[in-house]
């Protein structure tokens, strides 16, 4: 059976009554000797007594200030380590900070692990070890992170042969004193973040995140973005990206570069007024607007005018910045043909000879106004 130390509860009255029957006893000693006027040495036992007060009352303060140190019952103000939020549910409680600690290690969805100043392992949590699959023998303290990278290499971490060397020189080239980030995938497929952070006096820690949700979903945006801009730059399309404020060729095609007559450097330098006879009348609409589809006519390298369709989209940048994405037809020869069709309708209708056009059936399809007169 275990007995704890008494209580403030228990200690502190009789250390209290000890010390004040020895004062009260002293003082009423001396107080009785000057009133009846005895000599000196008759009060020597009143000062005694007195004196003798001072030892359980210094005791007591002792066992005031160790009761509020060690958290006994009987402390007017105990503080929890922890507390309900909001003041509601169960009264605080007093927990152990080291069991609260290594539970958090425990059950963290991180990887953490201390290490000396001589890069040996200190303590790590079973996090760290699964997401970097080190077996039983390199768990144990006093493990070097030499011995684990080793122990990676020969698993295949780094892929080859040279790529492990590098990574082992590198590691070993990193400085422990200062902040450091990085990440990698692992053969498995899984992406880790890693971060050191120096520990004053002790060494350094290492957290490991597994990001592997972030990194896929980061590779796929990538993947779509390098499938756009394929698709940009090989379609036979005209296309175009433009600044719809300022009216600024961003990018440009391969096809368009081809069609206009220009490098890359040089067509990049112009605005799309400087390729249209007049004002790009959508450059100032505002952004939801620069959408729809114009004709307009626009001068090529060698002074050539063709007329051009344009299908504008608005679109927004990784920044955020709004941009317009226009698709270019040549529509000039289709134009032209059109109008000759017009100019052909038009000598026909007002033709002062009757014409009459008729189906193979004899059914009558056209007639110009000079036979209706």
């Amino acid at each position: 059976m275990q007995f704890s130390a008494p209580s403030l509860a228990t200690r502190r009255p009789l250390y209290g009554v000890a010390a004040t029957l020895l004062l009260g006893v002293g003082l009423v000693w001396i107080a009785a000797g000057l009133a009846m006027g005895v000599e000196v040495a008759s009060l020597a036992p009143g000062g005694l007594s007195t004196l003798l007060a001072f030892p359980p009352l210094l005791a007591w303060r002792a066992a005031v200030a160790a009761d509020r140190r060690n958290g006994h019952a009987g402390d007017p103000a105990p503080r929890p380590i922890l507390a309900a939020p909001g003041g509601t549910g169960p009264p605080p409680r007093t927990i152990d900070r080291a069991g609260l600690l290594d539970a958090v290690l425990l059950t963290m969805g991180q990887g953490v692990a201390v290490f000396d100043q001589d890069r040996r392992l200190l303590l790590g949590n079973d996090r760290y070890f699964e997401l970097l699959g080190l077996p039983t023998e390199l768990k144990r303290p006093g493990t070097h992170v030499d011995d684990i990278v080793d122990h990676q290499c020969r698993q295949g971490e780094f892929g080859a042969e040279e790529a492990q060397a590098d990574h082992r020189r590198w590691i070993q080239s990193v400085d422990c004193g200062k902040p450091l980030a990085y990440q990698r995938r692992r053969p498995t497929g899984e992406c880790l973040a890693f971060r050191w952070d120096p520990l004053p006096g002790v060494g350094f820690v290492v957290l490991i995140s597994d990001i592997t949700e972030r990194c896929n979903f980061e590779t796929e945006l990538a993947n779509k973005a390098a499938r756009f801009r394929e698709m940009f730059t090989c379609h036979s399309a005209i296309m175009l990206l433009i600044d719809p404020s300022v009216g600024r060729i961003i990018d440009a095609n391969d096809a368009a570069l081809s069609f206009y007559g220009y490098s890359r450097d040089e067509f990049l330098a112009h605005r799309l007024s400087d390729l249209k006879d007049t004002s790009w009348a959508i450059a100032d609409a505002p952004v939801d607007q620069t959408s729809g589809t114009m004709v307009q006519r626009h001068r090529l390298a060698d002074g050539t005018v063709r007329e051009l369709e344009m299908y504008v989209t608005p679109i927004h940048d990784k920044d955020g910045g709004a941009l317009s994405f226009a698709i270019l037809q040549d529509v000039t020869d289709s134009r032209r043909a059109e109008e000759g069709r017009h100019q052909l309708f038009q000598a026909v209708e007002q033709s002062p000879v009757s014409v009459i056009i008729a189906s193979v059936s004899a059914r009558i399809e056209y007639v110009n106004g000079c036979f209706c007169t």
